[in-house]
């Protein structure tokens, strides 16, 4: 798919910089409109002395997925749009936090490939991954699995947790009805439904796809794959070891697999 950004609007500071913005949907895109539908959140706002202010947010978690942020979500967006991030650590907190702001690569995320502004609790699969080829939908499915995608490994009581689990949990009935379908498409089976949780005392209906099973969980990887090295050490570890032991951080997995 070919895009036609004349339209789009560059701010000064977007000149300043040098900002460019991608002229068709490549996998390197698709694979961000996946992460972005997991770790990220886009918003405008009008500033108070009249300007527009257009910001990107990527949330993870500190010590799992700083590695991932760091060399591979920074450089995807430095080579898609020519901007230099940042990587900030947020204190007192196990968060860290990659900020975009840029009137044209909002403008562009929004416009042209579909992603939200402002809250994602309805947020679907954006039409121009829906309409694209097989490669192009598993790039997008690799960027959501590792940023809303859990790896996790079971096992009946008293036992290793040796059975793989693709386990995603959403709130928006919207994405978990397009990844079904999307996965169905695939080739895949799962389980699928709704339970109700609490945090922080609020109650509200969580939506989920669990792929069960080494045989899809095989497949999965030779289809689509994951880029995570949270995903990846826990997967090297329960090859290694035949399950993966519990309640492990990325740094543990990696000082096992050094072994």
């Amino acid at each position: 798919m070919k895009f036609d950004n004349k339209n789009i609007t560059f701010s000064k500071i977007d000149l300043y910089r040098g900002i460019t913005l991608p002229s068709e949907l490549n996998e390197d895109l698709a694979y961000l409109l996946g992460f972005h539908l997991g770790d990220g959140h886009m918003r405008q706002y009008i500033r108070s002395f009249g300007s527009l202010e257009s910001s990107i947010f990527y949330d993870g978690h500190s010590i799992n997925e700083y590695s991932h942020y760091e060399q591979y979500l920074c450089p995807l967006i430095r080579r898609l749009f020519n901007y230099i991030c940042k990587i900030e650590v947020r204190k007192n907190s196990n968060n860290l936090r990659v900020c975009i702001g840029s009137r044209a690569i909002v403008d562009f995320l929004h416009i042209q490939c579909g992603l939200p502004l402002g809250p994602k609790d309805n947020a679907g699969i954006p039409s121009i991954i829906k309409n694209a080829n097989k490669n192009l939908q598993c790039a997008f499915l690799r960027g959501l699995v590792d940023t809303d995608g859990s790896v996790v490994f079971k096992g009946g009581r008293g036992t290793q947790r040796y059975y793989p689990t693709i386990d995603f949990q959403m709130k928006s009935k919207t994405l978990i009805g397009d990844l079904s379908s999307m996965l169905k498409s695939l080739g895949f089976s799962f389980h699928f439904g709704s339970r109700l949780k609490k945090r922080y005392e609020k109650a509200h209906f969580s939506h989920y796809i669990q792929i069960n099973g080494i045989r899809y969980f095989k497949m999965w990887e030779e289809m689509i794959g994951f880029s995570s090295q949270n995903h990846l050490t826990r997967i090297q570890v329960w090859k290694k070891l035949g399950y993966l032991p519990p309640r492990t951080t990325i740094l543990d997995r990696i000082e096992l697999l050094q072994a």
